[in-house]
């Protein structure tokens, strides 16, 4: 059994979405794994840039070095406002990430 590999990126682009009627910025993003492309927002007003990329880094570490299974999240609230997250979820499997 031949296994693909895939160029995998995950990143916020320039471009802040606002939302005035409810007072809320948003960064937008994208994730690419080889030919699939899928574009996100990520809201500005519990975590901020630096805080998703930070969750990102220690995310892939955990499973490339770990070995153990994880997530990059995407877009989070405050927990105290709204219990939904947005996330990849990553599974190491032998020497494959199943995302």
């Amino acid at each position: 059994e031949e296994i693909e590999t895939v160029t995998f990126s995950i990143k916020l682009l320039s471009e802040v979405l606002i939302d005035s009627s409810i007072d809320d910025r948003s960064q937008v993003g994208e994730i690419i794994m080889g030919d699939y492309h899928e574009g996100f927002a990520s809201p500005l007003s519990f975590w901020s840039r630096h805080d998703y990329e930070q969750q990102w880094l220690q995310g892939i570490r955990r499973v490339v070095q770990d070995r153990k299974c994880s997530c990059l999240i995407t877009s989070l609230y405050s927990p105290a406002d709204s219990d939904v997250v947005f996330w990849w979820l990553l599974y190491p499997e032998n020497d494959i990430v199943y995302l």
